[in-house]
This record gives C-alpha cells, sequence and structure tokens, in this order.
C-alpha cells in the first residue's frame, strides 16, 4: 500500500482520466501520475471522493516503464514527524516512523525566509527543471552570504507555481536539507514556498 493526496484529475478526450497524486517519502515529496481507462469502476470505487485534496491509499504496478494505479480508495494515513513521510495511521505517541527511525539518512527541516537571487531553467537529461537559489539574512561577521539551493523538474506538483517567482521575492521557504557544503550553501528538497504573512 501507498499512501498520498491526490494533487489533480483531468479528463481527456481520449476517454481516460489522468490523476496526479503527492506522496510524501522518507524526506521528500513526488508526484505520482496515472492514465486511469476504468473511470466508471474507478468513480464506483470512490463516488464524491474522486476530488482534489483527497486522502488515499492506493497500489500500483510496473508495466513496462510505466506504473499503473491497481486499486485506489478513500483513507486516512499519518504524517511522519521525523521525515514527513506518509505511513499507515499510528499511535500519536510514535514520533518516528520505520523510514526514518535510526536512519543515517537523517535530514533536517528547513522553515526559513529566504530572498530569491537566481533562477535558470535548465533542460536536463530526461526533462525540463529549474534551480532557485535563495538567500538568507547577512550576518554581520561574515562578508557572504548564506545561498540555499534547490532543482525541481517540470514533473513537480510545484514547477508551474516556482517559475513564477520573480528574482527579490521573500518567500517562507520549507523543505528538507540534503546536504550543507562549506557552511555556505545549503542543497535542499523543496516542499513549499508560501507567501510571507
Amino acid at each position: 500500500m501507498e499512501y498520498g493526496k491526490i494533487n489533480s484529475i483531468e479528463e481527456t478526450d481520449k476517454g481516460y482520466f489522468t490523476i496526479s497524486i503527492i506522496q510524501k517519502v522518507a524526506y521528500n515529496t513526488k508526484l505520482r501520475k496515472f492514465n486511469v481507462w476504468n473511470v466508471k469502476e474507478l468513480k464506483k470505487v470512490m463516488g464524491d471522493a474522486l476530488c482534489k485534496d483527497t486522502l488515499v491509499t492506493f497500489t500500483s504496478k510496473k508495466d513496462g516503464v510505466y506504473h499503473k494505479l491497481v486499486t485506489m480508495e478513500e483513507s486516512n494515513f499519518s504524517e511522519c514527524s521525523g521525515c514527513g513521510a506518509y505511513t499507515p495511521l499510528r499511535n500519536k505517541q510514535q514520533i518516528e516512523c520505520e523510514l526514518c527511525y535510526g536512519s543515517p539518512m537523517e535530514h533536517p527541516r528547513l522553515e526559513e525566509e529566504l530572498k530569491l537571487v537566481k533562477t535558470q531553467i535548465k533542460e536536463y537529461t530526461y526533462s525540463p527543471g529549474i534551480t532557485l537559489t535563495f538567500c538568507g539574512d547577512v550576518k554581520e561577521d561574515s562578508l557572504l552570504n548564506h545561498l540555499y539551493v534547490t532543482t525541481v523538474f517540470e514533473n513537480s506538483y510545484l514547477y508551474n507555481k516556482l517559475t513564477e517567482l520573480k528574482v527579490g521575492d521573500k518567500k517562507h521557504v520549507s523543505g528538507w536539507v540534503d546536504k550543507t557544503d562549506d557552511n555556505s550553501v545549503t542543497f535542499f528538497n523543496v516542499e513549499d514556498v508560501k507567501n510571507i504573512l
């Protein structure tokens, strides 16, 4: 079983639906897309819950290079406070899940108000992507700004939102730190970018 939240449902003129599901995994977020041909069966199983932001459990199987959606149903689940992954419902006293408990991959959480200083849209090997460079506040005892760098690909649920950002925008940025280089650059997996309240 996999856990996720429906991000979009698009009906095509070819007789199938494209469903995208946001799936939080340990220290990262990914977007899964499925073409569903048996729309009547899916509507029968999901009913009115077949809409954006519905929490679902689903199974998929690999068929060649693509994954096919096998089952999907409305369901509640937990979000790990350690790594952010969607997990089966758990006891609220259990802080970490089996994906991050004692993991050497442990990543710190990033929650910062940052200023966008550079954007670069580039054609990568398999997909277009955008690299964003943010900076934090200048420290009095330092000549350099600390930089925060992330790359998001076209199939991400955040891609369109991030391509609309302008250099100079100040935003509240959240995500998971991947690594820090010489204490001057932090590479991270972005989870969300919001306006500062």
